[in-house]
């Protein structure tokens, strides 16, 4: 199922990113739809399969963890399948693509690492393999991420995150009858779960599979003429309905742009305009290709709560 993404679709996948648990008539005040046309396209989005599934898990910060982004470049041997598999076996992993390359192989990988030990630790072992030629990581920038919130959850919470964990968007009736407990204690618990800035009600977004091409510009840019911050705004103001969300290196002066593009042209022209804005030294575009999504770094370290607690 192919489907053209407008600015109603992209602002519903950021507030389904954001809290899944959102209800149709909160999308609806925030799009300008009805509720039941926001009910639509959410379903829309769903079964077009840009919403592959709803997850419950830590928040970064509370995890312990920073993302990061490296890049992958082999000789081309390696079957594309088997290499996703093997790159995203680590469980710090949560997404990994093949990028369109010139010659041989080129691999994008996204995640969360709970330290700089176990990301060099990574990266040594993608270092060993036999396809590959070199590897480049960037730890990025968060002002909070990795000072290790520890996760603590009365036994109510837990109670209701098990429930979640099996159906982030399962109605507050539903947690009530099967934990035995009142809707109202089922709700409170929620909203503290919520506003706590421990967990995180979130989707797994995948446009690809809608026909919607994922693409990266690589920017360095002109300190002396533009901030980071004013960087991003300013490709926020150009690029509302196409720009996904902006990386920003940790150890070196550039970001990495994702957007939802409609095709491979429409990619081209965004390139060209980037490329010649005043400030910006440096844009290299990257085509994300076959991709491969696995289970959320938080998530698991939430599953070993709720494990550990027994609930």
């Amino acid at each position: 199922m192919v489907i053209t993404l407008d600015k109603i679709d992209m602002a519903i996948l950021r507030e389904m990113l954001a809290n899944c648990r959102a209800s149709y008539r909160a999308i609806a005040r925030r799009t300008g739809l009805s509720p039941n046309a926001a009910k639509n396209r959410v379903e829309n989005l769903i079964e077009g399969g840009a919403i592959t599934r709803f997850v419950v898990k830590l928040d970064t910060k509370a995890a312990g963890a920073g993302c990061f982004l490296g890049f992958v470049l082999t000789d081309g041997t390696e079957s594309i399948q088997d290499f996703l598999s093997c790159i995203g076996e680590n469980p710090m992993v949560f997404h990994a693509s093949e990028l369109l390359c010139i010659t041989g192989g080129a691999y994008l990988v996204a995640g969360e690492h709970p330290s700089s030990a176990m990301l060099d630790e990574y990266e040594a072992f993608l270092r060993t393999l036999e396809e590959v030629q070199s590897v480049e990581f960037h730890p990025m920038h968060s002002t909070d991420a990795g000072q290790g919130l520890k996760a603590k959850f009365t036994g109510i919470q837990l109670k209701v995150l098990k429930c979640l964990f099996q159906n982030p968007r399962m109605q507050i009736n539903e947690i009530a009858e099967m934990t035995g407990m009142a809707s109202k204690t089922v709700r409170r618990a929620l909203k503290e779960l919520m506003d706590g800035g421990k967990v995180m009600l979130s989707a797994s977004i995948d446009p690809p599979a809608v026909g919607i091409v994922d693409i990266f510009f690589r920017i360095t840019w002109n300190n002396e003429m533009i901030s980071v911050d004013e960087l991003i705004e300013w490709l926020w103001s150009e690029y509302p309905n196409r720009l996904w969300y902006p990386w920003i290196s940790e150890s070196e002066k550039v970001i990495f742009a994702d957007f939802f593009v409609g095709s491979l042209l429409e990619a081209e022209t965004i390139a060209k305009q980037i490329r010649e804005s005043p400030f910006v030294v440096s844009s290299t575009l990257l085509v994300t290709l076959s991709a491969a999504k696995f289970p959320y770094y938080p998530e698991v370290k939430l599953k070993e709560i709720l494990d550990d607690a027994g609930v």
